[in-house]
């Protein structure tokens, strides 16, 4: 099966169990959807933000399989307040 190896984890445990939480920038390479499984798993959450699909059919069905995961998803333009705002 697949592993997944995470180098420092011992930061994000102390600063979740601080109150303050955590940013992991992870690449757009591999399967991220593994670690974001992974960190609904351990820490409890995990948000991201995905780019809006065209058709909007098919963006519907990724998010719909991301938030089966468990994610938090939101979307990069056309939500209902600008991801970056």
């Amino acid at each position: 099966g697949e592993r997944l190896w995470v180098n420092d984890i011992d930061m994000v445990w102390t600063a979740l169990e601080a109150g303050r939480g955590a940013v992991l920038a992870l690449p757009h390479s591999g399967n991220w959807d593994m670690a974001g499984v992974w960190l609904v798993q351990n820490p409890g959450a995990f948000a991201t933000v995905a780019e809006r699909l065209k058709p909007e059919s098919l963006y519907k069905r990724f998010l719909a399989y991301r938030e089966s995961l468990g994610f938090e998803v939101v979307p990069s333009s056309g939500g209902d307040r600008p991801a970056y705002d």
